[in-house]
């Protein structure tokens, strides 16, 4: 079990017999084996899980999802969203790179400020 507050980017071995949990202020994530990325800081207005590979279930008081390869969780207001997303974009941070299509500038920011610190 792990407890993230930021974003973080895990690749997890297959095992059935001992999930992988990751907590945030917000969700939980339940693995057994995947590769996936949670953005989770605490002033963006929602946390987000975006899978690569294998499938994950996304748990927020009593709402649950699970979602594929190439979709993205979004937890706002207690409430979970689905969508397919661009994993290049919204991984590009652990190769130290910034991919931006559509994003609002205060969003823009905020990631650059990110990796001034």
């Amino acid at each position: 079990m792990v407890t993230l507050t930021g974003e973080g980017y895990f690749e997890v071995a297959k095992d059935r017999q001992h999930p992988f949990k990751v907590n945030t202020a917000k969700q939980q994530v339940t693995v057994l084996g995947t590769h996936f990325n949670i953005n989770a800081y605490p002033d963006e207005q929602a946390t987000r899980t975006t899978l690569l590979e294998g499938s994950v279930k996304v748990s927020a008081g009593s709402n649950s999802s699970i979602i594929k390869p190439g979709e993205q969780s979004t937890l706002r207001n207690g409430k979970i969203g689905i969508q397919d997303v661009d994993l290049d974009q919204a991984t590009a941070w652990k190769d130290d790179k910034f991919v931006f299509d559509g994003d609002n500038i205060q969003y823009i920011m905020r990631m650059v400020e990110r990796t001034l610190v």
